[in-house]
């Protein structure tokens, strides 16, 4: 039921369920929306206030057969206009090329909270450009990868999560929810 309510999944002529991504009618009243959304807003609130130190913590501690894997890996993304996995591919990087276990298991938590905010991105993308502004994004954090500027890399995630949490904010406003 909840999934649905997110626009995850539908019901398949009642025999079955299947798993999509559309736009639903979301009950933002519902209190484990209310607690999933909280949850997101804090998860970017602290991406956005940690994220810049722990890239560049991470992308310094990494050799250079592993900075040029994650090169190729976000230009893959960017070919193949898939550039809306960068968070994915981001988190999966952290998740195992941090050095700090515990840092390694806090981004690993938070981006698993960060999924209750693809609702919010479906109904972003409606309004947006949103894979122009990630395709721009990507190939931003490409050059400054195959340039090595390791700080321009780190503040570039910086300032992308303070904008996904001014923008999930604008949006719970836009939908007059109140955490």
């Amino acid at each position: 039921m909840l999934l649905a309510q997110l626009g995850v999944t539908q019901s398949f002529h009642g025999k079955g369920t299947l798993v999509v991504m559309r736009t639903a009618k979301m009950n933002f009243r519902m209190p484990e929306i209310l607690e999933g959304m909280s949850l997101y807003l804090e998860s970017l609130q602290l991406l956005a206030l940690t994220i810049r130190d722990i890239t560049l913590y991470t992308i310094k501690s990494c050799s250079g057969e592993a900075q040029e894997r994650l090169t190729g890996k976000f230009d893959l993304l960017r070919q193949e206009n898939k550039v809306h996995l960068c968070f994915e591919l981001y988190f999966k990087w952290i998740e195992h090329q941090c050095p700090m276990v515990m840092i390694r298991e806090c981004y690993r938590k938070q981006y698993g909270l960060l999924t209750w905010g693809y609702p919010i991105m479906l109904y972003r993308i409606r309004n947006q450009k949103l894979q122009l502004r990630y395709m721009g994004f990507t190939e931003e954090i490409i050059k400054l990868l195959r340039e090595k500027r390791w700080e321009d890399f780190s503040e570039a995630w910086k300032g992308l999560m303070e904008q996904e949490e001014r923008e999930a904010r604008k949006f719970m406003l836009d939908v007059n929810l109140r955490l």
